[in-house]
């Protein structure tokens, strides 16, 4: 194998085995990138909701407050054990409207914040195994590089340093290429993970507060009105 001057010229040279890895580095690569724009487009529409949701409470703007509970209608359906009007005994419509607003706080806090955590963070999975991957892929590579380097050395009748170096040098190259890509892919998981988690208690705690004022002028989200 000839020596190499350029990184092109090396995968040019290079073994099938070292340009699959490189390929599947490559690929996992495009992933990480895919993910963070995916990601940031996610966290600006569930930004916008939340203010959205806190606009349409302040403004008591019925329109609003529908789209919004729409969303997570079925959370809502499931959350409410009683049907609308339902008076249980001798409790009171004030105790109905504070025991509602309470159920709705506290019931559906996990539940929306477990959806809007699962939608933001959809891409963390693939990030994951991407960090935890990565480096064993390259790490191949590199030994596949370093059997490829001695195998040459084997057969040819005198040992040089220049015979040696490019099987060595696309040994490293691999090794390289996993970490490039394994470390942006830990950045990306745990920044993606830590950011989601705000934004969902910040997004679901607009929500809960949203159903609580429902609740508290008397009416029931689910209701046809609303």
């Amino acid at each position: 194998m000839d020596g190499f001057d350029t990184v092109g010229q090396m995968l040019e040279d290079s073994d099938l085995i070292i340009r699959a890895v490189l390929a599947i580095l490559v690929i996992q690569s495009v992933y990480i990138w895919y993910a963070v724009i995916k990601f940031i487009l996610t966290t600006r529409r569930v930004a916008t909701q939340c203010a959205d949701m806190q606009t349409a409470v302040d403004s008591m703007d019925i329109a609003g407050i529908r789209a919004m509970l729409h969303r997570f209608s079925h959370l809502l359906t499931r959350s409410n054990g009683s049907p609308s009007g339902s008076a249980v005994g001798t409790v009171s419509a004030d105790a109905q409207v504070e025991s509602a607003a309470v159920n709705a706080s506290h019931t559906l806090f996990d539940e929306v914040w477990g959806e809007v955590y699962d939608d933001l963070t959809k891409s963390c999975p693939g990030l994951a195994t991407i960090a935890a991957t990565a480096p064993f892929i390259g790490l191949f590579g590199t030994v596949w590089g370093i059997l490829v380097a001695f195998s040459s050395v084997q057969a040819a009748e005198s040992i040089t340093f220049s015979a040696l170096a490019p099987a060595i040098g696309e040994a490293l190259f691999a090794t390289m290429a996993g970490l490039f890509v394994a470390i942006p892919a830990v950045i990306a998981n745990n920044t993606l993970a830590t950011r989601a988690q705000r934004l969902s208690r910040r997004f679901t705690q607009a929500f809960t507060g949203l159903v609580a004022e429902v609740a508290r002028l008397g009416r029931t989200p689910v209701d046809r009105d609303w």
